[in-house]
């Protein structure tokens, strides 16, 4: 039997050297998405704190005017009290404009709030997808540094090795373009 260094490996070569390939490309390919994904963060971060902003304008005005209504009310019932009749249909138009006013406030901060629901739900979804680059990054690396870790065995056993290695990092390499593919 010839000794184990000998025994020829037909095509790893090749292989590794397709495999390094797709992992920096991969490699990189992953930090992109990366730095795009945070972008996209900071401006679902921006579009947070302007649907807070209009959410809390809308509840402010909704209040002032249920405030101002009350006064419109009790205005109206101390005339009618008083038996005073004049400036009624002044007081009771300029209710009813706060009153449909009340209600668009109302439609608009309910709107508002919905929008905060959809950049929160964007930005949850956002972080996690980062969250799980970061870790397929992290296995990419972990994968590059085992194969280069490699040293002092003779040729069969480093092939086999760097073959299990490269099998290693082609699935993590899968798994990357598959989150790829399901993210856009």
């Amino acid at each position: 039997m010839p000794p184990k260094s000998s025994i020829p490996v037909p095509g790893l070569a090749q292989r590794l050297d397709s495999i390094e390939a797709a992992i920096n490309t991969s490699e990189g390919d992953l930090h992109r998405r990366m730095r795009h994904l945070r972008s996209k963060l900071e401006v679902l971060d921006e579009e947070m704190d302007v649907a807070v902003t209009n959410y809390e304008m809308w509840k402010d005005d909704r209040e002032e005017l249920a405030t101002e209504i009350n006064n419109c009310e009790h205005k109206l019932a101390k005339s009618f009290a008083a038996g005073d009749l004049t400036g009624i249909t002044d007081v009771e138009q300029y209710r009813e404009r706060l009153i449909n006013d009340q209600r668009i406030a109302r439609d608009e901060a309910s709107s508002a709030l919905h929008e905060l629901g959809q950049v929160a739900r964007s930005q949850q979804k956002c972080r996690q997808v980062i969250a799980e680059l970061d870790a397929a990054a992290m296995a990419l690396t972990k994968a590059v540094q085992a194969s280069s870790t490699i040293i002092d065995v003779d040729d069969v056993e480093r092939s086999s090795m760097q073959a299990e290695n490269g099998w290693a990092m082609s699935k993590s390499i899968e798994w990357y373009q598959d989150m790829s593919n399901a993210m856009w």
